[in-house]
């Protein structure tokens, strides 16, 4: 009894040790069909080419491991038929493989590496002919096994194949783009490889859309992962940087930080995402651009040549009376009640110094802006914007307040108001107008009494060539009188006789008297008679005027 149990143990464990052998050999060798299996993955794949599309659809396999793999006898299917794999289907370790229609012929030959194995379907198309969109692919091993799958449902450009970016990550759509080149990387190294860091700044953009000067405002922008690795989003902004924590692959971040210290003006401020191993650094940068409102009267009207003669154009001229130049792009001159268009060209005024505005492109010494308004002599109301939509300027001119065919309209005192009507005055430059220069009514600052100025006193007309008198009036329109007396009070010599003049200028005389006789030597008097415009007051002075030979 004792040496059957003997037996029976032994019995028993043998056949528990066959057993086991057997078991452990079937689960190696389905261990190493599985590894080899895994060693296979899809890399590009051509579903869609300018004009027909068979026989040239190929779909690209790569080897990851050590070892070759032989697909004869493997499948290849998509969404709706499975091919049986034929050929020189021989995958070597750490290779490409192409997988073609059995009614290729050779479109491809000419850049695939001559060394590339080629293997083919047994009918004239991959699958059911491969869809250019909501299709996929199914790599089947010898014992039924799915080895690889993957799919895309959205279509790519004609010509141009959809390949794998990281070989050893898996088959998600965001690990496959369109390739760069046309007709693919068949047999190569796919062109999208090394995309796999890839932050993108989708929008940004701020609140409140006009900023006050110098004020706080919020920056947002947009950023989306489209690698396949989680990335931590830093932005910057000048010399700050403004961190957004991690953002994982295909998800989308919104980012916000203050910024401030902006002055009036357009500012286009660059947004930067900050990572160096992204792949595409094009998407990686936007421009916000921040409009920030000008003061009150940071730009003023101060010519208007509304009547204009021999042909000429209509325009306006613009002052800066402030510190600082500023950019009139986005500046816009209309009619009130009008909408301002595209803008004056981009170009600056500086501080203390003029632009002429007209509607006509062809006058290179001008500025040009998109639907300059016209400018009726009757009268018109005129407005200024800056470009956020701000008004800087208006004033509703009429002929009463001066200005005639062929000369312009001037203001007289930047520090006086637009809309005043006492401010403006028909030009007494001899060209009719003053484009581009000091107005002929120019007001420097506000007089509250008169003077008068000699080149030189004494005067000698045979040795100096002119005398020049030199007024400067309390008024800022007036009418002005100068006449020469002798010391007996007779006149002598009419200079000026109601003339029409701004607060400053200067009167010529040549020494001669109306007779054409030279002005004798002596002492004489000059007086000199304003009549302000634009009220009954009036000024007078008399000066002594030594004239020697």
């Amino acid at each position: 009894m004792q040496n059957l149990n003997v037996r029976n143990t032994w019995g028993f464990a043998y056949n528990v040790c066959m057993k086991s052998s057997f078991q452990l050999l079937v689960f190696l060798l389905l261990t190493c069909t599985e590894s080899l299996c895994s060693q296979l993955v899809f890399s590009e794949v051509m579903f869609d080419l300018e004009g027909s599309d068979s026989p040239n659809e190929f779909v690209e396999l790569y080897n990851l491991g050590d070892e070759a793999i032989d697909l004869a006898s493997w499948q290849l299917a998509d969404s709706y038929a499975t091919d049986q794999l034929e050929g020189n289907c021989l995958c070597p370790a750490q290779q490409y493989i192409l997988i073609l229609e059995a009614d290729y012929e050779g479109f491809y030959d000419t850049f695939v590496p001559p060394d590339t194995p080629l293997c083919f379907v047994d009918d004239s198309s991959i699958g059911n002919g491969l869809g250019n969109s909501n299709d996929h692919l199914y790599l089947i091993s010898a014992n039924g096994d799915t080895c690889a799958a993957m799919g895309w449902e959205n279509s790519v450009p004609a010509g141009f194949s959809l390949e794998k970016v990281r070989l050893d990550f898996e088959d998600h759509h965001f690990n496959w783009r369109t390739s760069n080149y046309p007709l693919g990387t068949p047999g190569v190294v796919n062109s999208v490889q090394g995309q796999e860091v890839d932050l993108k700044m989708i929008s940004c953009w701020h609140e409140p859309l006009f900023p006050e000067p110098e004020a706080s405002f919020s920056i947002f922008s947009i950023v989306t992962n489209c690698g396949l690795f989680a990335e931590e989003m830093a932005l910057q902004l000048d010399q700050s940087i403004h961190h957004g924590g991690i953002l994982h692959p295909e998800d989308t971040i919104m980012i916000s930080f203050e910024h401030s210290g902006l002055t009036s003006g357009t500012h286009l401020l660059e947004l930067s995402l900050q990572l160096p191993d992204d792949y595409n650094q094009d998407n990686n940068t936007l421009i916000d651009t921040v409009l920030v409102p000008f003061e009150d009267d940071a730009l003023l009207f101060n010519e208007i040549m509304y009547a204009p003669m021999n042909n000429s154009v209509e325009w306006i001229e613009l002052v800066n009376p402030g510190l600082n130049p500023i950019n009139l792009s986005g500046w816009s001159i209309i009619l009130a009640g009008g909408i301002p268009g595209s803008g004056i060209v981009d170009e600056f005024i500086p501080s203390g110094g003029f632009q002429v505005i007209c509607g006509d492109s062809t006058q290179f010494s001008f500025l040009y802006q998109d639907h300059f308004p016209s400018l009726a002599n009757s009268g018109a109301h005129i407005q200024l914007y800056d470009p956020t939509g701000k008004l800087c300027d208006e004033l509703t001119y009429d002929e009463e307040w001066g200005g005639r065919p062929g000369y312009s309209l001037e203001r007289i005192a930047i520090w006086q108001k637009s809309s005043d009507p006492l401010n403006w005055g028909a030009s007494v430059a001899q060209s009719g107008n003053t484009a581009g220069e000091l107005n002929s009514l120019n007001l420097s600052e506000p007089r509250k009494s008169g003077t008068i100025e000699f080149s030189q006193n004494p005067y000698g007309p045979n040795l100096d060539d002119e005398l020049h008198i030199y007024y400067q009036l309390p008024f800022l329109q007036s009418s002005l009188e100068i006449i020469l007396f002798d010391v007996r009070g007779r006149p002598l010599m009419t200079l000026a006789s109601g003339i029409p003049t701004g607060a400053n200028g200067s009167i010529i005389w040549d020494g001669h008297l109306d007779t054409g006789e030279t002005c004798a030597m002596g002492q004489y008097l000059l007086h000199i008679f304003a009549q302000d415009k634009g009220s009954s007051e009036n000024w007078s002075s008399l000066e002594r005027l030594v004239i020697y030979q």
